[in-house]
């Protein structure tokens, strides 16, 4: 482990406690920022509804921000007010709801949180239940019908898993189900599960853990302990053949899913079929990526990935494929892929770059305290499941300590290329009620972010630094300021064509020697585009900054723009621009623009261009533009986190050697502001929902 010391210095802080009701308690103490984290979960998901209560888990986790009788504000307008992040989520296995606010408003948030268990029921009324109802069967048309792929969640479901099989319905339910809830069978439903001996709560940041744990027992103490619902015995369904299901939907690209029912998060055999998802697919010098995507485009994108289940999981291999090309062509070309790493067994270089970069994502996100994934989410997550918040320390430490024959043992007992199954998704042809005293919420304490270092160089450019060491992470970003509003018509999207190949190849480089080397020190990376700049960034750990800041400045100093990388990137492009098409969410973001500028402005033209300025487009065009724009006095370069010093040298150093020259390339002038006030209708046909969007100007 790389960043052992580190680690464990951060799990010594986390606490274990519970209230004489059963209910966990994990605290984590934080002062980097006044805010605070809470995070309440349940051991209660789609599995364990019975037949007739089909999406009764997800309809619970609208209800319950409905108010109670207590505070019958819409939580959401109750907190946000105070500058709160709020949300919920439903899955097969667990209900989850956040709240992330200034530390000045936990006491208030406890008691929401405490009050909707003890007095949601006689609040929900028969009025606010179907209402309820028709947001939950509105918003089944909006993701499953509507959104391109939705319907894939059922589809796999039901072809996986067999009918008596909890994970065999869709989380989101079935209208019928939902149509024949009442109060008496919501109210049944919520308190079998709804209790603190089937919850934990996690707070976390600003906080005094001893008075925390007073508050709990004040607004939670006092309510029944429930009954606790242990994990269900594991159940993998055996697949023998290929089965197979084929539907038409939105979609203008086909997409593929490859299906393998596999052990459960609790198996031995989780970790490495976890790292086989990310070694199949994980950059562009993956097998899959590099024989798909890059070499031989046939697909717009392809992906592996472990969906980690209480009952069982599911490997899949997805692929969306390219107007046009051959479905039996990307099926051999994957399955070739798979039988060749059976045949040479997992290397050891390539499974420790893998290794590698999790760790690295693991220690990234110990910087957000609340919201899905964060880590009170996370921490949650280990006390409710294994009873220790701290075993997420055992389980990270066991995984990066994952060795080749393990990944090797069960890619060959698990991922059969001959028992699958496969669907096709293709384009339509056709408690006890107790009175309590709100608490005030105290006043929100001033806090003054950091404010960055900056430096302006002799040649014009500029140096931000915003120095954090919680973590051994950082941050570095190239930016250039020019962007899509400097695209030259009938070449619209050559910002962006320029940002894309960035990474496609560099310093004589390929894309997947580049892929290669940042998976190997654990970094992320992404190129951009907007109206106003161009910028690459890298996120990696210190440890390893002086590789990533050769890999930085060749990206962003010294791009190739090769002929056959261009034209790779260009077909890609097309096909995105197809398959946005049938999305009417993708298709409204879109036009906003165009309304508030104008279709031809340079601020409100299509930013990811259309198939013929895309077409236009040549090695000539990409070059040009690059040139304009490197130049010093146009380039910005951030860094944020525990960065070395040195880096910024070096970065500086590389930024004195290119081009000294004035940019050449002049802005447009300001847009005026939107004044109107306007309704536009897109029509899409055979969709049961619409989509509806509201937009103005602002500073």
């Amino acid at each position: 482990m790389v960043y052992e010391t580190e680690l464990k210095k951060f799990f010594e802080k986390i606490e274990q406690r519970e209230l004489r009701n059963g209910l966990k308690v994990v605290l984590y103490e934080d002062k980097r920022l006044p805010e605070v984290a809470v995070n309440i979960m349940f051991h209660l998901g789609s599995k364990d509804e019975k037949e007739g209560e089909r999406g009764y888990a997800h309809l619970f986790e609208h209800l319950m921000f409905q108010g109670s009788l207590n505070s019958s504000v819409d939580y959401f307008k109750a907190l946000e007010k105070y500058g709160a992040r709020v949300n919920g989520g439903t899955a097969e296995d667990r209900t989850i709801y956040w709240e992330v606010f200034p530390k000045g408003v936990l006491e208030y948030v406890l008691f929401l949180e405490s009050d909707r268990l003890k007095t949601l029921f006689p609040f929900v009324t028969e009025e606010r239940l179907l209402n309820q109802i028709e947001v939950v069967k509105n918003e089944k048309r909006q993701i499953v019908e509507n959104q391109p792929y939705g319907i894939s969640e059922e589809a796999v479901s039901e072809l996986l898993f067999p009918e008596s099989h909890p994970y065999r319905h869709p989380v989101i339910g079935y209208f019928e189900d939902l149509e024949n809830a009442t109060i008496e069978k919501m109210k049944s439903f919520f308190e079998r599960f709804y209790v603190p001996k089937n919850a934990s709560i996690a707070v976390c940041g600003d906080i005094e853990k001893n008075e925390v744990f007073e508050l709990l027992e004040k607004y939670f103490g006092s309510i029944p302990s429930g009954k606790y619902y242990p994990p269900m015995k594991e159940w993998i369904p055996k697949i023998k053949g290929n089965p197979s299901l084929s539907v038409e939907s939105n979609v203008e690209l086909k997409r593929i899913y490859y299906l393998w029912a596999v052990p459960s998060f609790f198996s031995e055999e989780s970790k490495s079929l976890l790292l086989l998802s990310r070694l199949l697919s994980k950059g562009k010098d993956s097998p899959l990526q590099k024989k798909l995507v890059v070499e031989n485009p046939l697909c717009q994108s392809v992906s592996a990935s472990l969906f980690n289940g209480e009952v069982c999981s599911v490997f899949s291999i997805t692929a969306t494929l390219r107007k046009g090309e051959d479905e039996e062509k990307v099926e051999k070309i994957i399955f070739n892929e798979i039988e060749k790493l059976k045949a040479n067994g997992i290397k050891k270089k390539e499974l420790n770059s893998i290794l590698v970069g999790i760790e690295s994502a693991r220690i990234k996100a110990l910087e957000n305290l609340g919201g899905f994934g964060g880590l009170s989410d996370t921490l949650n997550f280990y006390q409710l499941y294994y009873g220790n918040p701290k075993y997420v320390e055992k389980e990270f430490t066991e995984l990066l300590k994952t060795k080749t024959e393990e990944v090797d043992e069960s890619l060959q007992k698990y991922i059969s290329t001959s028992d699958f199954a496969k669907l096709t998704i293709d384009k339509r042809i056709t408690a006890k009620n107790i009175v309590i005293e709100k608490p005030e919420v105290k006043p929100i304490s001033v806090f003054k972010l950091k404010t960055p270092i900056f430096e302006k160089l002799k040649s014009g450019a500029s140096i931000y630094k915003l120095k954090e060491n919680h973590i051994p992470f950082s941050t570095f970003l190239f930016m250039f300021n020019k962007g899509s509003k400097n695209d030259p018509k009938e070449k619209f999207e050559l910002a962006g064509m320029v940002s894309d190949l960035l990474d496609e190849g560099s310093g004589g480089k390929t894309n997947i020697q580049i892929a290669k080397e940042l998976k190997e020190i654990g970094a992320f990376y992404e190129t951009s585009c907007d109206s106003e700049t161009i910028s690459v960034s890298i996120s990696l750990p210190s440890k390893f900054e002086e590789k990533g800041m050769e890999i930085l400045s060749s990206m962003a100093l010294h791009p190739d723009f090769s002929e056959e990388e261009l034209i790779r990137v260009k077909k890609l492009k097309k096909s995105e621009i197809l398959r946005d098409l049938k999305d009417p969410e993708s298709v409204g973001m879109k036009i906003s623009k165009m309304i508030l500028w104008g279709k031809d402005s340079p601020y409100g033209h299509l930013t990811d261009g259309t198939i013929s300025t895309i077409e236009n487009i040549t090695r000539d065009d990409v070059v040009s533009f690059y040139e304009k724009i490197i130049a010093q006095e146009n380039i910005s370069l951030l860094s944020v986190g525990d960065y070395k010093e040195s880096s910024i040298d070096f970065l500086k150093k590389e930024i004195e050697n290119c081009s000294p020259k004035k940019c050449s390339l002049s802005d447009p002038p300001e847009p005026e502001a939107y004044n109107k006030s306007k309704l536009y209708f897109v029509n899409f046909k055979n969709l049961p929902s619409a989509f509806i969007s509201a937009f103005t100007t602002t500073v």
